[in-house]
């Protein structure tokens, strides 16, 4: 009869670390292999045979013995040493010591800038993605309303909305009265000018005509070319426009007074220096000049113009910025932890 027996143990090593008087908890599960003696009892037999485990378990032990204590000493950051572990990566234990070098004050700083910046970037995107929609959809207005039949400025008066007429085509019949009104710095094709304004009555009410573009030598001579208004009753056609407000910056003019040069259309400020009513809105004459001056304003632009561009590229910056920043962090800590 033959007995025999073998006895294999797992030992399981729990380890607690405190890092930094931090409580972490690391938990590393480790087999070690052991062997016992086996004896072989031959019946009959007076001798025992030993039996040496193999070669390759007692080195697998002596390596998972190390193991723990390895592991507690490169996560406290006490030791550079390297432990080979099988399915555990050395890196991943020591992150918080490679990534150490980012709560330093400078960068700290480095971070506060990333993230400013990629504010900065992403609401630049979406300001100029406004910009588009806003400029895409004044061209619309532009084209359908320049499309509809021309409408006599009398029939419209009173105009509730002059946001809603805006861009109509109008007629108008009447006299032109009162002085000109010169509009300061207005361009035409790169050539630096002005706008000439003249109110014109057609008898139930009075309306501002921006007559068009003169030159900047005719705008600052008082003995320039003539550019009287046609005398008697006249019949204009032309643009409706909303009365131009300063925006954030921007000129200003004189609360007070008779004002002969203005920096914008302002019919509210005309209203206040003549006894006629005006209408809410302007128009900007279309009427063929029978001069060479003043010059017809062309029509407005419907372009989309270079904001969807701009958005592009704002957001190309966005997305640099997210993918650059963590990769410097990547090599920074890759570096101080090589060294």
């Amino acid at each position: 009869m033959k007995t025999g027996g073998s006895v294999v143990g797992a030992t399981v090593v729990v380890v607690l670390v405190v890092v930094e008087e931090v409580a972490a908890v690391v938990v590393a599960a480790v087999v070690v292999a052991t062997s016992v003696e086996v004896k072989v009892v031959e019946p009959d037999a007076s001798a025992v045979t030993p039996v040496e485990p193999p070669e390759h378990a007692v080195a697998s032990t002596a390596q998972h013995a190390a193991i723990p204590t390895a592991l507690f000493m490169a996560t406290r950051g006490d030791t550079d040493v390297k432990v080979q572990l099988h399915g555990v990566n050395p890196r991943s234990i020591a992150l918080p010591r490679m990534y150490a070098f980012a709560k330093k004050p400078k960068w700290l700083a480095g971070h506060a800038l990333f993230l400013v910046l990629l504010v900065i970037f992403v609401a630049a995107g979406f300001w100029q993605l406004s910009r588009h929609n806003s400029r895409s959809h004044r061209n619309h207005v532009v084209e359908s309303r320049s499309s509809e039949p021309v409408v006599d400025l009398a029939e419209m008066v009173p105009i509730e909305s002059a946001e809603d007429v805006e861009f109509r085509i109008a007629a108008a019949e009447g006299d032109f009265f009162g002085a000109d009104i010169i509009v300061r710095s207005k361009s035409l094709d790169g050539q630096p000018g002005c706008h000439i304004l003249t109110t014109l009555d057609t008898g139930t009410v009075a309306v501002v005509v921006n007559r068009g573009w003169v030159p900047l030598g005719v705008c600052e001579s008082d003995a320039g070319i003539d550019i009287a208004p046609p005398d008697g009753t006249v019949a204009i056609e032309g643009r409706l426009r909303t009365s131009q407000q300063r925006g954030r910056f921007g000129a200003t003019d004189p609360p007070d007074g008779i004002l002969t040069t203005m920096a914008r259309v302002d019919i509210e400020r005309i209203q206040e220096q003549t006894d006629q009513r005006l209408a809410s809105v302007y128009i900007e004459e279309m009427t063929p000049s029978s001069t060479q001056l003043p010059v017809r304003l062309p029509e407005p632009p419907t372009d989309v113009g270079p904001h969807l561009g701009y958005m592009v590229q704002w957001f190309s910056f966005a997305v640099v910025a997210v993918i650059g920043y963590p990769l410097l962090l990547r090599k920074q800590a890759r570096s101080h932890y090589d060294a």
